[in-house]
């Protein structure tokens, strides 16, 4: 299960185009408002991968893997890196890099980047449903 977790994220943005014209690492401010509140889905290749679901106010976030297994953890913004901490062996950092009309979320092991890629597919307000086999 570790290597779910031993990602790059590439995303396909789906908000306002103002946003996907600059390059580097995404500001914590900017991602609290692209993600809080927000359900984000993600895929590797063509594969459907996980969604993500962002509490509303502060730091809670749950992951539907698409076998249906949920986690629930939370997310902090440390230096340049996002880490999720989701109770057992499976906390993982990554950063959050806008490239052109994409984000990478690249996991960070041992201050290193990984090169496996998932993109984000869609941003919407849906729940999870935990349990539900999803692939």
């Amino acid at each position: 299960m570790r290597s779910l977790f031993a990602l790059i994220l590439s995303v396909t943005p789906l908000w306002a185009g103002e946003t996907a014209s600059r390059n580097g690492d995404i500001p914590v401010e900017e991602w609290r408002e692209l993600a809080l509140g927000k359900t984000l889905t993600y895929r590797i290749g063509e594969e459907f991968f996980a969604l993500e679901r962002y509490a509303p106010s502060g730091n809670r976030v749950d992951l539907q893997l698409n076998t249906g297994e949920c986690l629930a953890g939370t997310w902090s913004h440390v230096g340049n890196s996002y880490c999720f901490d989701w109770g057992d062996d499976r906390a993982a950092c990554f950063r959050h890099v806008r490239t052109g009309d994409a984000i990478a979320i690249i996991q960070m092991d041992n201050g290193v980047e990984t090169n496996n890629i998932q993109h984000m597919t869609n941003i919407s307000e849906a729940p999870l449903s935990c349990g539900q086999n999803m692939s």
